[in-house]
């Protein structure tokens, strides 16, 4: 996972659950599929909404701290 790419710092990806960045991953190859340039998104409002039915990586990072 490329973070910076995403402009997120170091400790904050560290402290991302796995579904979070592979969702950005994958909205991206989407846009990138689509045709849609990034740079035509960055003046609007985007966003990019996941559902995520389990808590376990947020449960793991609590009891190894």
């Amino acid at each position: 996972f490329d973070a910076a790419f995403f402009g997120i710092s170091p400790t904050e990806a560290g402290h991302m659950d796995s579904h979070e960045r592979l969702g950005l991953e994958l909205a991206y190859k989407a846009l990138e599929n689509a045709g849609i340039q990034p740079d035509r998104l960055a003046a609007g409002d985007n966003a990019v909404y996941i559902g995520v039915d389990s808590d376990d990586y947020s449960r793991m990072l609590r009891e190894n701290t």
